[in-house]
C-alpha cells in the first residue's frame, strides 16, 4: 500500500483495540437518514485497485511482486464481480471506462481518495478523545472531481480496494523459528484489506471498513480472498449498529 507504510499499519491495528470504539465500520453521518444511498440495486464503478502482494526479506523488507500483485488482484476483481449484489445488497459491479484527455485528473482524485481514506483509518482509531466527533460524526470526502465518471458509466457510487499481503521466504521463516526459541519475536508478515464506497456526485466517503489477518491467509488463493472479502463486507452496511453509536452522545 503506498499510502500507508507497513509499520504504521501495524502498530495501528495493535493499538486499535484499545480505542474507545469496537466498530471497525465508518459510516457517512447522510447514510443514517438516507440508508439508500448505501443500499438498493445501483451501479458501482470498481476504481482501480491498490493490492500489492510482497515478500519479505531475511532482513525485513518487503519488496512488491509484480506476478503476485496481478494474481491476488484478478482474483479479487473475479470475487467481486461473481458476488457484488450479495455482498453490497443489490449494486452491481461496472468497470472503469476507457479514459482520454484527462486520464491524469481522475488519477489524481483516485489518488486524493487513498489519502483521505487513510487519514480517515488512522485518525479515527487513534486520534483519541480529539477526534471522537469524526466517528460519531463521520464526514470525510474528496469533493466531486469524479463525478464525470457517473454520467460515463451510470453509477452513482464507486468502490475503492486498497489492502497489501506479506509473504514471508523460507530464511525470515527459519530466522524466526531460531529466534523464538531465545524469547525474540519476528514479525512473519500480514494481510490487509480494506474497502471504501464513494458516492460520485458528492465526493464523500458513504462506508468504509477494514480487516487484518496475522495467519496463514494468502491474497494468492481463490479461497482465502473469498473469505476474507466476505469477513469484510459482513453485516453491511451496518447502518443501525452505526447509528446507535453515532447518536449516543
Amino acid at each position: 500500500m503506498r499510502y500507508l507504510t507497513p509499520l504504521l499499519l501495524i502498530t495501528t491495528l495493535f493499538l486499535a483495540g484499545c480505542q474507545s470504539t469496537p466498530l471497525t465500520v465508518r459510516v457517512n453521518e447522510r447514510v443514517l437518514d438516507n440508508p439508500g444511498l448505501v443500499t438498493g440495486r445501483a451501479r458501482t464503478l470498481l476504481l482501480p485497485m491498490d493490492v500489492d502482494i510482497k515478500e519479505m526479506s531475511v532482513s525485513g523488507v518487503s519488496d512488491v511482486v509484480p506476478a503476485w500483485t496481478s494474481q491476488s488482484r484478478r482474483l479479487i476483481r473475479d470475487y467481486l464481480q461473481a458476488n457484488c449484489p450479495r455482498l453490497l445488497k443489490g449494486a452491481t459491479l461496472v468497470a472503469m471506462p476507457e479514459q482520454a484527455d484527462d486520464d491524469d485528473r481522475v488519477q489524481a482524485h483516485i489518488n486524493l481518495a487513498h489519502v483521505v481514506w487513510a487519514d480517515a483509518f488512522l485518525m479515527t482509531r487513534l486520534g483519541g478523545p480529539a477526534w471522537e466527533h469524526k466517528i460519531r460524526h463521520f464526514d470525510y470526502g474528496i469533493g466531486p472531481g469524479l463525478e464525470d465518471l457517473a454520467a460515463k458509466t451510470g453509477a452513482d457510487r464507486a468502490l475503492l480496494i486498497i489492502g497489501e499481503d506479506v509473504h514471508t521466504t523460507a530464511g525470515r521463516k527459519a530466522m524466526a523459528f531460531g529466534l523464538a526459541a531465545l524469547g525474540v519475536a519476528v514479525p512473519l508478515g500480514h494481510t490487509f484489506l480494506a474497502a471504501a464506497l464513494i458516492d460520485l456526485h458528492s465526493g464523500d466517503i458513504l462506508w468504509m471498513n477494514s480487516k487484518v489477518a496475522v495467519d496463514a491467509t494468502s491474497l494468492l488463493e481463490a479461497k482465502d480472498v473469498a473469505t476474507t472479502l466476505d469477513a469484510l463486507f459482513d453485516g453491511y452496511p451496518g447502518i443501525e449498529a452505526y447509528r446507535k453509536l453515532a447518536r449516543d452522545d
